[in-house]
C-alpha cells in the first residue's frame, strides 16, 4: 500500500467485485491486522499444482513452445502477516536470478 498509495477502500472495491458486499459493507468489518480486514486475508486451505517434467526432445515432441528448468532454488519466507514487507518477495527474486530469468534468452 505504501509503494503504490493504494488505500484500504481501493483494497475493498477488488474485494467488492468477487464477494458480492459493497465497497462500505466491506469497510465496516473489524481489522484483522490494520490495515487489513478479513475480505483481504485468504482463508488457509490445502491447494495442489502438478508439472509434468520430460527430456528436451520429448518436451519438443508433445509441445510447441516447452519450458526448461534452467536452475532451482529452494527459500521460505515468514507467512504471519507484520513479519515481512510484502511489498517484495526476497525469496522469489533469488530464485528467479538463480533461474536465470534475468538474463535473455534467444529462441
Amino acid at each position: 500500500m505504501e509503494a503504490t498509495g493504494a488505500g484500504e477502500k481501493e483494497l475493498a472495491e477488488v474485494a467488492a467485485r468477487t464477494t458480492g458486499k459493497s465497497v462500505d459493507e466491506l469497510l465496516d468489518n473489524p481489522y484483522v491486522v490494520s490495515p487489513l480486514r478479513t475480505h483481504d486475508c485468504p482463508p488457509a486451505n490445502d491447494a495442489a499444482s502438478v508439472v509434468l517434467l520430460a527430456a528436451g526432445d520429448v518436451a519438443r515432441s508433445v509441445c510447441e513452445r516447452p519450458a526448461y528448468i534452467t536452475g532451482i532454488d529452494h527459500r521460505i519466507e515468514a507467512h504471519a502477516l507484520g513479519l515481512r514487507d510484502l511489498t517484495t518477495s526476497m525469496s522469489t527474486r533469488l530464485a528467479g536470478e538463480k533461474a536465470g530469468v534475468t538474463r535473455a534468452r534467444s529462441t
